[in-house]
């Protein structure tokens, strides 16, 4: 018994356990529903049959993405068979590293191993992510190659950073937006390596186009134009404008974060694209928080504000200027930095409530000031080893020099207070329940934090019930 106690405890020392149990609960729940429904899903219906195409006939007919996520999906057919196994399993693969990636993320800018677990829970636990980490669809790898590229910029390595962002993009063009919020982060926190980074810039460019053209190739078993591949994609993408096209789940980026967008995926058991509420509803706090603490010199709430600015704010101006549609499951990229935030802000309320309260000091009357307290000499001025005792003890100290005063003059004495005779106060023993009002707050919204946020997954993740909900829906 001793000994399974000792190695609970080395294994809670460890700098991994909670990542571990976090990425162990969350595959034994992705790998309960990979195979349900056995039909694609929502838009794993235009992508089952493109893995398919790229495989029997080497071409796509999703040229409008590019083809990194797309060659994942046929990696897992040629490995599992064309089956639900083969169309999720590289989401659930993906989606697992980007909780790693998050996590690492978080320690690389110096967050507690608290405050990074806090936030890799909540990311594991978000709806949105875990649904689209286990369904065949691209943004999952756009997110986890993203994350991928924040660590490593977070461990300076920007000419590996470069790859990794274009990678994102190449899984999904949405995936640039991640260079944006590595250069704001840049240019407002570090300013280093100024040669490097620019390199590294040029290096995303470079390999975009490079493995574009080697995963256009082992699409179609040729070279092709990728180039003119890439224009028409993007001209396709283009043309589905909300005047175009007709959605009932259709939405504007600002709608994301001031309107709870719900939009249904399937039907019993149910995927929902929905960022759960106690993440939604904090999403507009936790950016004023991550803000203020920018603001008073924090580095990685800056980043926080950078990843959310870059990944988010593009989103608008493209949305007014080329009436793109939208769906609330763009939003995915911008989830992480929420996380981030709200890592923060609840580890700093659980260490403000952990803090020892300390009672108030009794009142104790000490001169607040100098004085200055005559005295009259016994006829001759004072003379060395006079006994000057006019002063009362407990209340000053006679200094060390005497001023002496011509004859019939009183005599000046500089008195400074004594040192506080005060004891030092300790603080109260660290039981619970010795809290102020103020710090049982703040555990008290914590605790509710996490009662909506896992009954939120509770009810709508899709391995933990098989509720219809049709009636949620007209």
């Amino acid at each position: 018994m001793e000994i399974i106690k000792k190695t609970i405890k080395r294994f809670f020392r460890w700098e991994y356990s909670w990542l571990c149990l976090i990425i162990l609960a969350t595959l034994i729940l992705h790998l309960m529903s990979i195979a349900i429904p056995a039909e694609p899903l929502f838009d794993e219906a235009h992508y089952v049959p493109d893995a398919r195409t790229i495989i029997n006939s080497h071409y796509t007919n999703r040229g409008e993405h590019p083809p990194l996520a797309k060659l994942m999906m046929v990696t897992g057919i040629y490995i599992f068979g064309d089956n639900p196994w083969g169309w999720r399993m590289p989401s659930v693969f993906f989606g697992t590293m980007g909780i790693v990636f998050f996590y690492l993320m978080c320690r690389s800018f110096n967050l507690s191993r608290r405050t990074a677990a806090l936030g890799t829970f909540i990311l594991a636990t978000e709806n949105l992510y875990f649904v689209h980490a286990g369904i065949a669809m691209l943004d999952i790898f756009t997110v986890s190659l993203s994350l991928l590229a924040f660590w490593l910029y977070a461990r300076r390595s920007y000419p590996l950073s470069g790859v990794a962002v274009a990678l994102a993009a190449l899984a999904k063009y949405t995936g640039v937006f991640t260079v944006f919020a590595i250069i704001i982060h840049w240019l407002l926190g570090r300013g280093d390596k100024k040669v490097v980074f620019g390199a590294s810039l040029a290096i995303a460019g470079i390999s975009f186009f490079l493995l574009l053209a080697a995963f256009d190739a082992a699409i179609y078993l040729r070279m092709t134009d990728f180039i003119s591949e890439l224009w028409n994609g993007l001209n396709a993408t283009a043309s589905l404008t909300f005047v175009t096209a007709a959605h009932v789940s259709m939405s504007r980026p600002w709608e994301w974060i001031f309107n709870l967008e719900i939009m249904p995926y399937w039907y019993g058991p149910h995927f929902i694209g929905l960022v759960s509420f106690s993440v939604w509803a904090l999403t507009v706090p936790t950016v004023i928080y991550m803000t203020v603490k920018a603001i008073l010199k924090d580095k990685a709430a800056l980043f926080g504000i950078a990843m959310f600015a870059g990944t988010y704010l593009p989103w608008i101006p493209m949305s007014l200027i080329t009436n793109r549609i939208s769906f609330i499951f763009y939003f995915l990229p911008v989830v992480p930095s929420i996380c981030f935030g709200l890592g923060m802000g609840l580890d700093q309320l659980i260490r403000y409530w952990q803090k020892k309260r300390v009672p108030k000091a009794a009142r104790v009357i000490i001169p607040d000031t100098a004085a200055a307290v005559p005295v009259e000499p016994a006829g001759n001025p004072a003379a060395p080893g006079q006994d000057l005792t006019a002063i009362p003890s407990g209340e000053v100290m006679i200094s060390d020099t005497t001023t002496i005063n011509p004859p019939g003059e009183p005599v000046l004495i500089t008195a400074v207070p004594l040192a506080s005779t005060t004891p030092e106060l300790p603080a109260r023993p660290a039981k619970w329940w010795r809290k102020g009002k103020l710090q049982w707050a703040a555990i008290a919204f914590v605790v509710l934090f996490f009662l909506v946020h896992i009954a939120t997954f509770i009810i709508v993740a899709p391995p933990l019930n098989n509720w219809h909900i049709e009636n949620w829906f007209s």
